[in-house]
């Protein structure tokens, strides 16, 4: 309960100020910074939809057990629902964006075939538009629906479930030692059905194209960037691949912790290889979803912010440093004269 209320107040509170201190920026309105913007709308619901589910841990309590199936069932839940697949969703699809656009910019610096600041703004109308349609699919179907989110509690499919069905019959072998009977259930065929293919589609399928699109194209762009650091024997520029890796580093990374064991564990028990505990849907809605809308403010808004101010302070500090040296310079010519 505790980690829910820091995340989702974290994921909130750091979004939010994100969108103040994008739209105080007085420099024109950039391509990076629309879809930073957008990306901390989309985060901002995952703060909203951690706050409900915590709320809604505290209001029910110890009874939550006699109330479980009310809940599932009410409105609030399939808003959440709607929530936390929309936040997911547009959250990838944005890092995704924002990646083939950095990729085309390096790669292919002279190509004509880049966002603008109009193309982005239709793109992610058009992207909003199409993954709100995709959110509203899986609340369409009665909330008790087998292998979707009528074991969760958390009210996000996860197909992180798979039911399976055993058919048998019991064996009577006579024991003559006791005079009696042993009775054993023997297992004839055993079925296996998996999730919803809708959740299995996109929280495995897509999300995992996406982070490979991600993944591939950073690493590109190191090795583009580290060729043409080689090309020129300058140590300002060897520190810039620095920054560029780790920077590639952190995004890749909660990336990466954020969904990759979803989908890990998703293909194991949609194959039948393990079968995890439904109490794993809480864990992972804790956390695991909500590590990127914690994270991001930190990497793409507040790293830049502070690193822009130690720029304009050492600007600020140069040009006293300048100034004192001419004026210096301007009394020596006068005592000299």
């Amino acid at each position: 309960m505790i980690a829910g209320w820091v995340i989702g107040l974290t994921s909130l509170i750091g979004n939010l100020t994100v969108l103040v201190l994008r739209l105080r920026q007085e420099q024109q309105l950039t391509v990076q910074t629309l879809l930073i913007m957008n990306l901390a709308v989309a985060d901002c619901l995952m703060g909203i939809y951690m706050i409900i589910i915590t709320s809604a841990d505290i209001y029910f309590g110890s009874i939550y057990f006699l109330s479980a199936p009310i809940w599932r069932e009410s409105h609030l839940c399939t808003f959440s629902s709607f929530l936390a697949f929309l936040s997911s969703e547009c959250s990838v699809f944005t890092l995704a964006l924002m990646t083939v656009d950095r990729f085309v910019c390096i790669i292919f610096p002279f190509s004509g075939y880049r966002l603008t600041v109009k193309s982005a703004r239709i793109s992610m109308m058009l992207l909003w538009l199409v993954i709100c349609m995709l959110s509203v699919i899986p609340n369409l179907v009665p909330a008790d629906l087998p292998g979707f989110y009528g074991l969760s509690d958390v009210c996000v499919g996860l197909p992180l479930h798979a039911e399976s069905k055993e058919i048998g019959r019991l064996v009577f072998t006579e024991d003559f030692l006791s005079s009696g009977f042993l009775i054993e259930y023997v297992v004839v065929e055993s079925t296996f059905r998996p999730s919803w293919l809708y959740a299995v589609a996109t929280f495995i399928g897509v999300n995992m194209i996406l982070f490979i699109i991600i993944l591939i194209c950073y690493i590109m762009m190191f090795i583009q960037v580290k060729r043409s650091t080689q090309s020129v024997a300058n140590v300002a520029l060897r520190n810039r691949e620095i920054k560029v890796a780790r920077k590639m580093a952190f995004i890749v990374g909660t990336d990466f912790a954020c969904w990759m064991p979803i989908i890990v564990m998703g293909i194991l028990t949609q194959s039948g290889l393990v079968v995890l505990p439904t109490s794993l849907y809480a864990w992972s809605v804790i956390f695991i979803i909500p590590i990127n809308s914690s994270i991001n403010p930190v990497l793409y808004t507040f790293v830049n912010y502070i690193e822009n101010k130690k720029k304009a302070e050492q600007v600020r500090t140069k040009s006293k440093v300048d100034g004192m040296t001419a004026k210096r310079a301007s009394v020596n010519d006068i005592s000299l004269t």
